[in-house]
């Protein structure tokens, strides 16, 4: 199939990488899984866990940017090809970053959560369970007052992702 700009050659290129970088994640994700199994002490880290579900949800994003390129969702695949190097980062960096740094990770969604249901009631109306909300609410305090954050932030840490990247 040629595409509307003659990028079809491009596009088969494309898949092939995608296809093989599917293949060599997928022998990454058996090898990271083994060295959970074979953890000091039987309990794997929660660097380590964080690690493998970023390795496999990078293949599953994988999968998808396939299936868009095969129907030609260009700027869809540039969002979800942003989206899987920013999570290979972060994985790649919460195995070494500060022991703060990653509390600060591990305690983020919840209050990112209570912010997503602000927004959305605010916005939309949106009313979440009277258990979501309680539930929401509390733990979004107990992680504002860990310390870690000194007013709701918008994003985990302060250090941007090109450094979080760097060696």
């Amino acid at each position: 199939m040629d595409s509307p700009n003659g990028q079809a050659a491009h596009i088969e290129l494309l898949l092939s990488l995608v296809a093989g970088q599917i293949e060599a994640t997928s022998e990454l994700c058996v090898i990271l899984e083994d060295l959970l199994k074979d953890s000091e002490n039987g309990t794997p880290s929660s660097r380590r866990v964080i690690l493998v579900a970023g390795t496999r949800r990078s293949i599953q994003a994988a999968r998808i940017i396939q299936g868009l390129a095969k129907d030609w969702f260009i700027e869809d695949m540039a969002v979800l090809g942003r989206t899987l190097a920013e999570a290979a980062i972060n994985a790649c960096y919460l195995q070494v970053c500060s022991e703060q740094e990653f509390r600060r990770f591990m305690i983020f969604d919840a209050i990112a959560d209570l912010r997503l249901h602000e927004e959305l009631k605010s916005a939309t109306g949106y009313v979440p369970s009277p258990e979501t909300e309680v539930i929401s609410t509390k733990s979004a305090q107990q992680a504002l007052s860990s310390g870690l954050f000194s007013k709701k932030p918008r994003t985990w840490t302060d250090i941007p992702l090109a450094e979080r990247g760097s060696p």
